[in-house]
């Protein structure tokens, strides 16, 4: 057999092999010869039938069969004499054989693309550095407070804080019902506008049993489209929401570790802020790996975008069964494409230049993630030392490794902002 190799794009091999005629048709006639032991014909006597008659009958037939079973032993064969692995089977064309001639393919194939890392000395961006400002301490408070509230009976709707459940059945423009568009035991609290003003202003005073006709303007179009549209509310429940005083006592509920609702605040403080820079830190490298992509030309093979886009469509369809693939697919196929630009980069940096994690890293991380997790450590032990899960740690070492590397080679000015500014930003 001989096999040549040409790499026809970055991620795409053909192969062009050649069968020796003489390997070839000894095939063909033990596959000539296994149809004949088992055929039968009327007239002869079964598996005595003259091979120049199968051969004249279902000569064709048997020759395309055992070509097609042929070429796959042949390509796999091809595959073990050259240096590519294949990311998938790959397509065979161009399959051609004959009297007195080799058989002959041509197989292509996609392959992992190679990848050499530039432009380290582009890496300029900035860190945010995030002033947290009193009043977010203070929404930081009422969120504690609203999470450790009480819910008591109320007789009817006064104003903010009071929590109301309601069913909402559609109408048409003459009052009718539209049985399709109804919502069962919704909820809102008033004061949030999670239904507008407007809405909230509605159900000021109601009482448990009220029924009331609502018509909502639609904002979400052009002023001259705007639509109406006609509501039923029904009020099923109605509590008032009694938020803890902000106290000592409050605060001491909220940790051991606090005493004093000074402690808490100046713990909420710290909570705002590493959060705030973790993001801000995450965003920064989010930055660096588009001056990466931008600069270090990154060709995504085919059947691996596929593969990606699958596997999120098969973890997004246990959410939503209904999900159309096509909208999926558009939708997600950009951030796709740079989460496998920046695996083919990160995996290419990491060979480029010698980041791999070593066993004591990995043991050392290990250790870390059973101290740190609950429950038995045998079992976390047992379930960490899977090869799969083992080899996660090692990539989530990697992937740290290769994100502190471009920041050491990276530019990098601090940007000074408040906690809103960070905000609307995207932070």
């Amino acid at each position: 057999m001989e096999v040549k190799t040409e790499k026809t794009k970055s991620y795409e091999v053909e192969l062009t092999v050649e069968v020796p005629y003489e390997r070839w048709v000894k095939i063909l006639d033990k596959a000539f010869k296994d149809y004949a032991r088992n055929s039968t014909l009327k007239g002869f006597r079964p598996g005595k039938v003259p091979m120049s008659i199968i051969k004249n009958r279902y000569g064709e037939a048997i020759t395309m069969e055992t070509a097609e079973e042929a070429v796959n032993d042949f390509y796999r064969e091809a595959l073990n004499k050259q240096e590519y692995s294949p990311l998938a089977p790959g397509e065979i064309k161009e399959l051609d054989y004959g009297e007195n001639k080799p058989f002959t393919f041509k197989a292509v194939f996609q392959i992992m693309p190679e990848v050499k890392i530039e432009g380290y000395d582009e890496l300029i961006t900035h860190l945010e550095n995030i002033e947290i400002e009193e009043d977010e301490i203070e929404a930081g408070l009422e969120q504690l407070r609203d999470d450790d509230a009480a819910l008591i009976p109320a007789e009817e709707v006064k104003g903010d804080h009071h929590v109301v459940t309601f069913d909402l059945q559609f109408l048409d423009k003459t009052g009718v019902p539209i049985l399709t568009h109804k919502w069962k035991d919704a909820e809102i609290e008033i004061g949030r506008k999670t239904m507008g003003d407007k809405f909230d202003e509605a159900l000021m005073g109601k009482k448990t049993g009220d029924e009331f006709k609502y018509v909502n303007v639609n904002e979400a179009f052009e002023e001259e489209e705007k639509r109406e549209e006609y509501m039923m509310i029904t009020v099923k429940d109605i509590k008032l929401k009694e938020l803890p005083e902000l106290n000592d006592e409050f605060a001491q509920s909220i940790s051991k570790n606090i005493h004093t609702i000074e402690d808490l605040r100046k713990g909420l403080k710290t909570h705002i802020s590493n959060q705030a820079a973790s993001r801000a830190k995450s965003q920064m490298f989010t930055r660096l790996v588009d001056i990466l992509i931008e600069n270090n030309r990154v060709d995504i093979p085919p059947v691996m975008l596929d593969d990606y886009l699958n596997r999120l469509m098969e973890s997004a369809r246990k959410d939503n069964p209904n999900l159309k693939e096509d909208d999926f697919r558009e939708n997600n196929r950009q951030s796709a494409l740079w989460n496998l630009k920046w695996f083919l980069i990160r995996k290419a940096m990491i060979t480029q230049e010698n980041l791999q994690a070593d066993d004591a890293e990995i043991e050392a991380e290990f250790e870390k993630i059973i101290t740190a997790t609950p429950g038995d450590p045998a079992v976390i032990r047992k379930y960490y030392s899977e090869e799969r899960n083992r080899n996660r740690i090692k990539d989530d070492i990697e992937e740290r490794k290769a994100l502190e590397f471009i920041e050491s080679k990276a530019k990098i000015t601090q940007k000074n902002m408040t906690y809103k500014e960070f905000i609307k930003t995207g932070g």
